[in-house]
């Protein structure tokens, strides 16, 4: 093995890593229901029950970073669960507060509930749009996630997606001052133990 390649990816990958945990951690047809439900999809505790089964059956996580085009893999055997998904975690709208800030949308396919979209009516909000979508055993399927952030000089667009027992896809936009920078994350889960 080549020291200075090694070093030097090693170097690129927790470059590229705290530049993930910076952006993170500031912040059939059917018909539809335009129904306001008493409480919003829990992301926070979605997320929690996630976390447990994947800590019990030792999942590891194959993820690939790209800044930009520039790309790099990473295996990872015992992931910290709790920092890879919270960033699905933050973007949770299961509050009191948030109760009026959304419509929501219920579709129905064969008189199950196939999806529910949630989006956003203030535009002050980070979450602008959060839609789960339903197996046939009633189970989450995939999520998908819009988030927004902004000021007169800078601009974050994100767009999250997971699927359990599969992985999750997250990328993020970044405009500053006319200049843009894209960086994804794709996280894949493998399963020692099922």
């Amino acid at each position: 093995m080549d020291l200075p390649i090694f070093v030097e990816k090693m170097f690129r990958s927790i470059l590229i890593s705290f530049l993930f945990t910076l952006i993170f951690s500031c912040s059939q047809k059917g018909e539809v229901n335009n129904q306001p439900s008493s409480s919003f999809f829990s992301m926070i505790d979605f997320m929690e029950e996630e976390k447990k089964w994947m800590v019990n059956d030792e999942i590891s996580l194959t993820k690939i970073l790209s800044l930009n085009g520039e790309t790099d893999t990473l295996y990872i055997v015992e992931p910290n669960f709790a920092s890879e998904l919270d960033v699905f975690i933050k973007s949770d709208i299961n509050r009191p507060s948030l109760s009026d800030k959304y419509s929501v949308d219920s579709i129905f396919s064969s008189n199950k509930l196939y999806k529910i979209i949630y989006t956003a009516k203030d535009e002050k909000v980070k979450t602008r749009k959060l839609s789960i979508q339903f197996d046939s055993q009633n189970k989450v399927g995939l999520i998908d996630i819009r988030l927004f952030n902004g000021s007169p000089i800078t601009k974050n667009v994100q767009h999250l997606i997971y699927r359990p027992n599969i992985g999750y896809k997250i990328k993020d936009e970044q405009y500053f001052m006319g200049n843009k920078d894209e960086i994804m994350v794709e996280g894949s889960f493998k399963q020692k133990r099922r």
